[in-house]
């Protein structure tokens, strides 16, 4: 028999911060007939990137539910065959036998399992979403690539990594339609610098349909002015004097690629 609830932790709120109220409403009702039904439903707005997150959670908490559930059968089915007198008696070590130490050393290998499973499942969702940019293939994710996204994750949310990479993918400047041939890397784009950058959109294309020109918000004209290197893609070319070329490159891209 299926439970009559899912459990919602407060972890979710930091995935789902980025959401509209529409989005949300959204989310929740298909938690619920995930949760009822076990059909994942089709969603198209910016939820379904956060559903996959909860919905193996759901899964998670419904394996373990069931578990215990087979358990307390099997320990109905012994009635009263355990002897009263075992059954009461303190065990030595201030109450705790083997048999509770194992259990606890087994319940850390889960917390321990669970985790590692949500970094490998959310690592996995953001590697294809940016490999359908074809850009720079992403195999992995670890080492300082990993903090770095970590580091983005618990200040924006999980949904703004997704959100920041379809903003790529609306930028030409970002996908190598600029005057240097500057190409975005995931690297790149993790940075505390530019990520809030790519996601706020001041990248995405605007009135040029080739991305190169007016097409972002820190465009090219603001390298031009007193021998800067620029904000936008145009400050490489018309910095200026004394402006070496690693500071224009700086300047260009936020920080060294």
């Amino acid at each position: 028999m299926p439970r009559e609830y899912f459990c919602a932790y407060h972890s979710f709120s930091k995935s789902i911060e980025t959401l509209t109220d529409a989005e949300i409403g959204r989310l929740f009702v298909a938690c619920l007939q995930y949760s009822e039904t076990g059909v994942p439903p089709e969603l198209r707005g910016s939820e379904r990137h956060v559903f996959p997150t909860i919905r193996e959670q759901i899964d998670r908490d419904k394996n373990s539910y069931e578990k215990k559930c087979e358990v307390n059968r099997a320990n109905g089915s012994l009635g009263g065959q355990a002897n009263a007198t075992e059954r009461y008696r303190t065990p030595p070590n201030g109450g705790r036998n083997a048999q509770d130490k194992d259990k606890d050393e087994d319940k850390d290998k889960d917390e321990d399992e669970k985790k590692d499973d949500c970094v490998i499942s959310k690592s996995g969702r953001i590697i294809e979403a940016w490999n359908s940019l074809k850009l720079q293939e992403l195999k992995i994710i670890q080492g300082t690539r990993e903090e770095l996204l970590n580091a983005r994750v618990k200040q924006y949310g999980e949904a703004a990594v997704f959100e920041a990479i379809e903003n790529v993918r609306k930028s030409g400047f970002l996908r190598g339609q600029n005057k240097t041939g500057f190409v975005i890397t995931f690297d790149w784009l993790v940075k505390p610098n530019n990520f809030p950058k790519v996601l706020e959109g001041n990248y995405t294309d605007k009135d040029n349909s080739d991305g190169t020109g007016g097409g972002a918000k820190d465009g090219g004209n603001r390298g031009n002015n007193s021998g800067r290197a620029g904000e936008g893609h145009g400050g490489q070319d018309g910095g200026g004097t004394g402006v070496s070329a690693g500071t224009a490159e700086k300047g260009l891209y936020g920080e060294y690629i």
